[in-house]
C-alpha cells in the first residue's frame, strides 16, 4: 500500500462478511508461534486446491464456484512450495513460491489450465532480521506489485517490497510503499508463520491462523496506520471441505475483482 494511500472500508464491511460472487478464479469456474520458523509440509507440492468464499458467512469452501484442483507445471527442482504466495493483478494469476537457498522468488502464471513458471523474482533490500520462512503478496493498480516478509525480532511487523511490473525487482519502500506495516490487537495465540495479505480494490487485509488450528483464520483491516485486528472485519473465518489430501498448515487469499478465494497445497 502506498504512503498516501487510505483504502476504504466499504466493500467488505466486514473482511469476510465479502459479497462474493461470480464463478472462475485462479481461474475459472467448475459448476507454532510468532516469530519462529515452522516448517511447513508441501515444499514438493504441484497441486493448488481451491476455495471460494460463501457471502455473508464467514466461510471459505472447497470448490466453491471455483475449480477445485490447479495444477502447477514447469516448476524448478529447488522450488519450496511449502513458502509460496497468490495475487491477481486485475487480469492475471499471480503465484510466488521461494527457492530453496531463499535468495529468489519464483514466479508462475495461470495460463487458463494450469499455473506455469514464468520468472524469477529477486528482492532488494531486504532487512538482516527478515524471515524467509514465509512470503505474503498483493496488487493494487494505484501502487503496484508488492511482496511481504515479516521481521523474525517482532513478527507484528511486516517489511513490503513493491515494483511496477510482475517480474520485479522488489524493493523494500519502494514506489510509494509504506517499508514497514504494524500489526495491533492481534489475539494472543495468533500464529504469525502462517498469514497472508489481500487487496479487494477497496481495502487491504490480512488473515493470520490461530495457533494449533488448520481451519480458523484471524482477520485484520488497514486502518490507515496499521492492520487492525477486527478493523472493518470479521474476526475470524473458516476454511471448510478440505480434501484429505490437502497439506492444511498453510493458506493464502486472493481477490480476483469479482470472488475472494483461498488456496492451499497437495501434492
Amino acid at each position: 500500500m502506498s504512503r498516501f494511500a487510505r483504502p476504504t472500508l466499504t466493500l467488505l464491511a466486514c473482511v469476510l462478511s465479502l459479497s462474493l460472487a461470480a464463478c472462475g478464479g485462479g481461474g475459472g469456474s467448475d459448476g507454532d508461534a510468532g516469530g519462529e520458523t515452522v516448517i511447513l509440509p508441501g515444499q514438493d507440492a504441484r497441486t493448488l486446491i481451491q476455495f471460494g468464499y460463501r457471502p455473508g458467512t464467514g466461510v471459505y469452501d472447497y470448490g466453491y464456484r471455483s475449480i477445485a484442483q490447479l495444477a502447477i507445471s514447469g516448476a524448478p527442482a529447488d522450488a519450496d512450495m511449502s513458502r509460496f504466495a497468490m495475487s491477481h493483478n486485475g487480469r492475471d494469476y499471480l503465484l510466488y513460491a521461494f527457492n530453496a537457498a531463499s535468495d529468489r522468488l519464483y514466479l508462475f502464471l495461470f495460463d487458463g489450465r494450469r499455473y506455469t513458471y514464468a520468472a524469477d523474482i529477486f528482492l532488494r533490500n531486504v532487512p538482516a532480521d527478515a524471515s524467509v520462512a514465509s512470503v505474503a503478496a498483493t496488487y493494487s493498480p494505484g501502487t503496484g506489485y508488492s511482496v511481504y516478509l515479516r521481521s523474525a525480532m517482532d513478527p507484528t511487523t511486516i517489511y513490503q517490497f513493491q515494483s511496477n511490473n510482475f517480474t520485479g525487482p522488489y524493493t523494500l519502500g519502494g514506489g510509494l510503499a509504506f517499508p514497514s506495516l504494524a500489526t495491533t490487537g492481534a489475539p494472543a495465540d495468533a500464529d504469525f508463520d502462517r498469514w497472508t495479505i489481500f487487496y479487494d480494490g477497496a481495502t487491504y487485509r490480512q488473515a493470520i491462523f490461530q495457533r494449533g488450528s488448520v481451519d480458523t483464520l484471524y482477520q485484520f483491516g488497514w486502518n490507515g496506520s496499521s492492520y487492525e485486528y477486527g478493523h472493518a472485519s470479521r474476526p475470524t473465518a473458516q476454511i471448510v471441505n478440505a480434501p484429505a489430501e490437502t497439506y492444511q498448515g498453510n493458506a493464502k487469499i486472493l481477490h480476483d475483482g469479482t470472488d475472494f478465494r483461498l488456496y492451499q497445497l497437495a501434492p
